[in-house]
């Protein structure tokens, strides 16, 4: 920004002012001792190249401009994504939690009904096999959600120390 505005101001005219005094102890013609200069010059200096350098310096800052907003819509977005990923996990973490609670109760029941003779050994093996299962994507989603959590905090822009 600074650059354009300086190339554009390479345009106006550069003024140089001058003041002298001669003192003298002849008088000559004149009858005074002393004589002033006062002298103001401006220079315009106006071509091509001075044109051309300015609107160059402006594309510049047009560029940098857009790069920069580029980037802020772009972490704007990281934010956004990274807040629905967190609330997405934190739905499948509560289903989780959910599948884990009705795994286990299947393999109570089949235990259930293995004692009183109406089950077989492979349907409770099965329904722990399940139960394991479940408490192991249980584990998965709770470390999903940690990590979201972080990449969350990271994204705004947050330490993630002491972030739980």
């Amino acid at each position: 920004s600074q650059n354009a505005t300086g190339s554009y101001l390479a345009f106006l005219p550069t003024i140089v002012g001058q003041a002298q005094e001669h003192v003298s102890n002849t008088t000559g013609f004149t009858g005074k001792h002393n004589a002033y200069l006062l002298s103001l010059t401006a220079n315009w200096n106006a071509d091509f190249t001075t044109y051309f350098s300015a609107r160059e310096q402006s594309a510049v800052h047009s560029i940098a401009q857009a790069r920069e907003d580029r980037t802020r819509l772009a972490a704007a977005d990281d934010i956004h994504n990274s807040w629905f990923r967190v609330q997405a996990q934190i739905a499948k973490s509560r289903a989780a939690q959910s599948q884990v609670k009705a795994s286990r109760h299947a393999a109570e029941i089949a235990r259930d009904r293995y004692q009183s003779g109406a089950a077989t050994q492979l349907d409770v093996v099965q329904a722990e096999r399940d139960a394991f299962s479940s408490e192991v994507n249980q584990i998965q989603a709770q470390a999903d959600l940690a990590f979201s959590r972080a990449e969350l905090r990271l994204n705004a822009g947050q330490s993630i120390e002491g972030a739980r």
